[in-house]
């Protein structure tokens, strides 16, 4: 049966499975006893914790056709101990909107959206994290970004795989992570996309960090931390990052990074000169 299921159905049914798995019984009110050798909760306890039946629960972590309602996404959220991401991540899987679709063509009013910024680096990405374009500002700051032999930049393939990009990130150590989370959130939204699956496997080969967070089920809606650069010209840049989906376009996001400081936009005016 696993040869058959979706993309969509294999990550859901993993997904519960490692948080059930993470859930120790004492968290939830529940007394451990000596016999007991399943790692964290049964499935028997988590359906009746939700109000289902055993049965119903193992098929929806088995993948089956099974459509769980928001009532019971909340309270599987509730069980699992999830954060507010996790569960949104968790209902997009569970309860998956019409199919769509990736687009590498850009509307031409949101080129020249990211053209109007002159000093502020911003590009363009489809849910795969492609660049599908970038302004004039983001050209000068991210030079490593337009190197790539590939036909679309990726971003997460530059940040895990290209040595450059990690030199020139400060903080590379502390945004990692929420890279990941970031792109599980953003595929949860068409996991069925054959170039994601692809991505995904290609840097679980190449990247222990990123092989070793993804297996751990993180998800975050919007990344945190700034941007820290050592540009191998200007120097020492601080970005905070803006992200915006243009109305109609949620396959699309605008991605802007404002200078943090006089001295970062002093040396992004010096750069884009």
């Amino acid at each position: 049966m696993r040869n058959e299921l979706s993309e969509r159905q294999k990550q859901l049914g993993e997904f519960l499975r490692y948080m059930r798995e993470h859930v120790s019984p004492e968290e939830i009110g529940l007394s451990r006893s000596a016999r007991r050798r399943t790692p964290g909760l049964r499935r028997e306890e988590v359906a009746e914790i939700i109000g289902v039946s055993t049965d119903w629960y193992a098929w929806l972590e088995q993948g089956r056709d099974v459509h769980p309602s928001e009532q019971v996404v909340n309270r599987l959220g509730q069980a699992f101990r999830l954060s507010v991401d996790q569960i949104t991540y968790l209902g997009r899987l569970a309860r998956p909107r019409s199919k769509s679709f990736e687009e590498t063509s850009v509307p031409a009013r949101l080129i020249e959206l990211i053209n109007s910024f002159p000093f502020q680096p911003a590009y363009i990405r489809n849910l795969r994290w492609d660049i599908l374009a970038s302004n004039a500002a983001h050209s000068k700051v991210f030079d490593h970004c337009h190197n790539s032999t590939s036909e679309l930049p990726n971003m997460l393939r530059l940040f895990f795989t290209d040595p450059r990009f990690r030199e020139v990130t400060l903080n590379w150590d502390e945004i990692a992570q929420e890279v990941v989370a970031k792109f599980r959130a953003d595929w949860s939204w068409n996991p069925e996309d054959e170039g994601s699956v692809e991505l995904v496997r290609e840097l679980e080969a190449k990247s222990p960090e990123f092989s070793k967070w993804w297996t751990q089920y993180s998800t975050k809606e919007k990344l945190t931390y700034p941007l820290e650069l050592q540009h191998p010209v200007g120097g020492r840049i601080s970005l905070d990052r803006v992200t915006m989906h243009p109305e109609g376009e949620l396959r699309q996001s605008v991605v802007v990074y404002l200078p943090a400081g006089a001295a970062s936009m002093k040396t992004i005016i010096a750069l884009c000169k």
